[in-house]
Order: structure tokens, then C-alpha cells, then sequence
């Protein structure tokens, strides 16, 4: 009796003890949540979007703790005068100066000074750096393609890209928020004549470089650089080449007289054929073998890779060589 009388006990508390860690279990919710969070949710959904919120509107922000993690997370070394001028826009002076006014200050002071001077260097250190890196990596292509990839990536769309992922929307200073294109295009344009002020060309180089240059990567020429009179260019390299005179052939076609013409044209010079195109006539099949040929010349048909690693020396040695080599010819 007393051994059964002992295991009813152990069952009772094995019982009781398994009935307690399933309650520990259960999440106590009440019925209310769920439809409250629902409605709260449909109701979000009909409101206008919530305009953006500045950061410097938080009551944590300290400016000046922010500039110097930008620097550090960048790993470069600015000058702290440089890199304040360089985040403050005029918008953001002439705004600070009219509260002043607003109070009964009648000659206010804010000891700021606006980015437009850095901005203005910035674009002059911004593309000569294009041009010498564009140039030493592709040797072959001619002035006017050197310069449309320059303008592309000095366009206000390819910079702001570039000035937003670095982390400088939130630290400018400027009236209107979020900062527009032309702001954050500016905005970088300064911060490379700050670091070309405070550390020097060869790092200003690297870091254009690495966050501006790498915008090529994977980049087709033709997308940044519409040939024009390509007939005409081709005439002319071939003359300052001393080759013989182009000459297109037309080698096959579909579909004449109908919607869906098909011109198989080719260019030839010294009776080899240099290059083909397809268009919907004959003369548009001409100018694209003409492009085709052209790009064939200018090596970026099939470009090599960038090197993304090159530095500011070794970009003024190779155009170095390559003056020494067109004036030996």
C-alpha cells in the first residue's frame, strides 16, 4: 500500500509541476492588441507620408562630434576649419542671419563661412583628376571621349550618389532639408578641396579614387559617350594614321521595301574589312559599322579592367610615357 500510496504522490507532482511550466509558457496577450494595432495601422495608411526628420533635431546632436566620425570613418584627416567650411551652404547663413534680424539684431553674426570657394576648387581638382586617371587607363580614346567621361562623372546625379553614401546628408548645413542634387554635388566638391587643403594631392587623389572613379566600374563608353559624325572621325583617323580611305560596302540585306528592313554594311580599308553594322537603311548601317570601327580603334570595344588602385604617381608617369611616345612618332 505505501508503495502505491507513493506513487500517486509523484504523479500528482509530476502533474502539477508540468501544468506550471506549461503556464510559463502561454504569452498573456490581451484580445484588444491585435485589432487595435490593425486599425492604428489602416488608419497610418490613409495619412499623407511623414515629411523626413532632420537629425541635427534630435536633442543629442553635437555638429562638431559628427564631423570628426565622418573623418574617422573615412580614415582621412581634415582639417576641422575646412571640413566645417566645407558642410556649410549659403542657404544656412543668410537663414541663421534673418532669426537674428527677426529678434532685433541689426548687424547679425555668425561666424560661418560658406562652401562656395571650396566648392569652386573642387571642381577644378575633380577634373583634372579625371582626365589624368580616364587618360592613363584608356590611352587610345581621343579628347572628346576623355572629356564626356569626365562630365559624366562630374554630373550632379553621379556626384550627390556619391556625397549621400558617404554620410553627408545629415551633416550639412543648409535651409532646405533633405538637401537637393546640386547641394550634395557641392557639397562633395568641397569636401575634396578640404582634404586636398589639409592632407595633400595624394590623398585627395585616393579618395576620389575610391569613391568617385568606381563609378566606371562595369560601364559601358557608349552610355556616356554618344560619337557624333562618326563617318567624318573615322575619315579623319585614318588620315592621320596614313591609312587608305574607308570604304563601306553594303554585304547583305532583308526585307526590302517593308517595316522590317535589314542592312548588313561594312568598312573597309586596304581591302580588309575593319568592321560591320545593321540598320533599318543604308545609311544608318554605315554610321553604326563607322561607330564600331571607331570603337575598335579607341580600344574600348572590349575594354581591360580599371585599376582602381593606381596611384597619383604612377598616373603622371604613364601620361609622362605617353607624351614621350607620340612625340618620338
Amino acid at each position: 500500500m505505501s508503495l502505491i500510496r507513493g506513487s500517486a504522490c509523484a504523479l500528482r507532482i509530476l502533474c502539477s509541476g508540468g501544468q506550471q511550466l506549461t503556464n510559463q509558457n502561454i504569452r498573456n496577450i490581451a484580445r484588444w492588441v491585435a485589432p487595435t494595432l490593425k486599425e492604428i495601422r489602416k488608419r497610418k495608411n490613409k495619412m499623407a507620408p511623414s515629411p523626413p526628420v532632420k537629425r541635427s533635431g534630435f536633442i543629442d546632436w553635437n555638429w562638431n562630434a559628427e564631423l570628426f566620425a565622418f573623418s574617422k570613418r573615412l580614415h582621412e584627416d581634415f582639417n576641422p576649419e575646412f571640413l566645417q567650411e566645407a558642410f556649410t551652404v549659403r542657404s544656412y547663413i543668410i537663414q541663421e542671419e534673418q532669426k537674428q534680424q527677426a529678434v532685433g539684431i541689426e548687424n547679425p553674426v555668425t561666424n560661418l563661412k560658406d562652401n562656395l570657394a571650396l566648392a569652386s576648387s573642387g571642381t577644378d581638382i575633380l577634373s583634372a583628376y579625371a582626365e589624368m586617371f580616364i587618360s592613363s587607363q584608356l590611352p587610345k580614346l581621343p579628347i572628346n571621349g576623355v572629356r564626356a567621361v569626365r562630365d559624366y562623372l562630374l554630373s550632379d546625379g553621379v556626384l550627390a550618389n556619391v556625397s549621400r553614401h558617404i554620410g553627408t546628408k545629415d551633416l550639412i548645413l543648409t535651409a532646405e532639408f533633405p538637401p537637393d542634387k546640386p547641394t550634395l554635388a557641392n557639397t562633395f566638391k568641397a569636401v575634396v578641396s578640404a582634404l586636398n587643403k589639409s592632407s595633400g594631392n595624394e590623398k585627395s587623389f585616393e579618395f576620389v579614387r575610391d569613391f568617385l572613379f568606381t563609378q566606371l566600374n562595369q560601364k559601358d563608353i557608349d552610355s556616356m559617350w554618344d560619337i557624333e559624325r562618326p563617318i567624318e572621325l573615322l575619315q579623319e583617323y585614318c588620315r592621320a594614321n596614313k591609312f587608305a580611305e574607308p570604304e563601306p560596302r553594303l554585304l547583305n540585306d532583308a526585307g526590302k521595301n517593308t517595316i522590317m528592313a535589314v542592312y548588313h554594311v561594312g568598312i573597309y580599308c586596304d581591302r580588309k574589312m575593319l568592321a560591320a553594322g545593321f540598320g533599318e537603311n543604308v545609311n544608318t548601317a554605315i554610321e553604326v559599322a563607322a561607330i564600331n570601327c571607331l570603337k575598335r580603334f579607341y580600344d574600348i570595344e572590349n575594354p581591360r579592367p580599371y585599376n582602381f588602385k593606381i596611384t597619383l604617381k604612377e598616373v603622371e608617369e604613364s601620361l609622362q610615357n605617353r607624351r614621350k611616345v607620340e612625340r618620338q612618332v
